[in-house]
């Protein structure tokens, strides 16, 4: 829908009984959800580019990151990163703004602040008072560890989390949610990414008690066995208890407050076709990933969901990663460093654009980060991850994005 035909449908519907219009957002009540239609490029004006600040190739003079699975931004600015392969072995880094190294936090072993390796790339959440949480799968359990790095006791965990991610996040008052599977028992193997609503969180106390459970919420997306860049239905709970619904088919979204309240958030946008170019490409990823799997059919969507992924910075923004047009570059290995089988070759890349939201509905506007950038988090103005060169060396990048 081009600007001034969405200008024109905003000023009809603002003369609608029920209906006020203000500062770029229309509000009315459906039912007992309030919908807030957001218009315009919002208040930050047009999409912003990041900045870059500052890029760090390793934790200190003269060490490189060796495999960063995982990083999570800090309330005060700062940043932790997980190196899985560190210089000695798996090793989390409290990073400052500035770029310093404030500290490393326990080591590898099974005793009190150690830990062992884990798989997962949603391996860490902050709580607002800057309390390290890190999912232990090796220990199954959750370590913790204080603002000032001293060892909390561990929180054990009956089962490894498993299901879409995220799988650790931060709750109110030392709480914390972990992903869980608590859909009904079924007679045969159904894959997690094929029934999103078979899994949801597990609410619990800093001693570790299950506070209660929260389940996948069904949306008004039909359902259908996912293809590539379909939408996704996401259930996610956040740190005031506040759950964030949505089915990803548009940018949109329910806020379903603690005592039930419905806030449905929407901003027009295009939807963003699928080309014959990416649909090859990915069709060659999927056959090597899969090997002699077949794929669910149909295979792809024509066009992508709106969105792909979620995060709230501690700030209390919402920030959604859009899917948008891919654009041509450098070939380079999907999976770099791979040979046997060799991995394929990508050539269509997505640039990593997220939209901004205030809990309240406001949109704030876009922000693009550079072309093979990955795991971005964000603190108020900034945003920190990690920037993949073609070999695959990894460094840890911070930018202004607004």
């Amino acid at each position: 829908m081009s600007v001034l035909v969405w200008i024109r449908a905003v000023s009809l519907i603002a003369l609608l009984p029920g209906v006020s219009w203000a500062q770029g957002v229309v509000r009315l009540q459906r039912g007992d959800t309030l919908v807030l239609r957001t218009t315009g490029p919002g208040r930050w004006g047009p999409p912003k580019r990041a900045v870059e600040l500052r890029r760090l190739s390793g934790p200190r003079d003269q060490e490189e990151f060796g495999r960063i699975d995982c990083i999570s931004a800090l309330p005060d600015g700062g940043v932790v990163v997980y190196d899985a392969k560190g210089l000695d072995g798996p090793t989390l880094f409290v990073i400052n703004a500035d770029g310093t190294t404030r500290r490393t936090l326990g080591r590898l072993g099974a005793g009190p602040g150690e830990y062992r390796a884990t798989q997962l790339t949603t391996c860490l959440a902050v709580q607002a008072d800057g309390t390290i949480l890190f999912l232990d799968t090796g220990n199954s359990r959750i370590d913790r560890w204080g603002a000032k790095g001293e060892v909390l006791p561990a929180i054990p965990l009956s089962a490894i989390p498993v299901g879409p991610e995220p799988n650790l996040l931060a709750g109110a008052n030392g709480s914390i949610y972990v992903r869980a599977g608590l859909g009904r028992p079924r007679r045969q193997f159904v894959p997690w990414h094929t029934d999103f609503s078979a899994f949801g969180f597990l609410h619990l106390s800093p001693s570790g008690a299950v506070l209660d459970t929260v389940h996948a919420q069904r949306t008004w997306r039909d359902y259908q066995v996912p293809r590539e860049f379909d939408p996704w239905d996401v259930t996610l709970p956040f740190e005031d208890g506040t759950l964030f619904i949505s089915g990803a088919d548009r940018l949109a979204f329910l806020l379903r407050s603690r005592v039930g309240r419905d806030v449905l958030v929407e901003h027009p946008t295009d939807p963003v076709p699928v080309t014959a170019a990416e649909r090859k490409e990915w069709t060659a990823i999927r056959g090597w990933y899969q090997g002699s799997v077949p794929p669910p059919a149909p295979s792809f969507a024509n066009t992508k969901s709106a969105f792909f992924a979620v995060a709230r910075a501690h700030d209390g923004t919402i920030w959604l990663r859009l899917h948008v047009a891919a654009v041509r570059d450098t070939p380079r290995e999907a999976f770099p460093g791979v040979k046997d089988p060799p991995s394929p070759i990508r050539e269509w890349f997505e640039s990593p654009v997220f939209a901004a939201f205030l809990v309240d509905g406001t949109f704030l506007g876009e922000a693009q980060l550079p072309l093979h950038s990955r795991m971005h988090v964000f603190a108020g103005a900034f945003a920190w991850g990690i920037a993949v060169a073609p070999d695959g060396q990894e460094t840890l990048v911070r930018w202004r994005v607004r």
